[in-house]
């Protein structure tokens, strides 16, 4: 084998291995954008079932101040 065929082999060789890695990081770069969009999806939930939380304990703390004081604010504020 001459010089020139082992320059051309190794230099093919590297080439393959530079397009395998792109290959390979173009198919990671996907997963993790596929699993960015759920995690993005969840914090979407989570924050709509923490304004959820907030406005059913403002109901509750309205419900109870009602039931002990007979706040009409209170009442009002719960749309009773």
């Amino acid at each position: 084998m001459s010089i020139k065929s082992k320059l051309y082999a190794g230099f093919g060789l590297l080439v393959l291995i530079a397009v395998a890695l792109a290959v390979y990081a173009i198919t990671e770069f996907n997963g993790i954008k596929a699993n960015v969009v759920k995690m993005n999806a969840l914090a979407e939930n989570t924050t709509r079932v923490l304004q959820i939380e907030h406005d059913l304990e403002q109901v509750r703390r309205s419900a109870l101040r009602f039931t002990y004081d007979h706040d009409e604010a209170s009442a009002k504020e719960n749309g009773n």
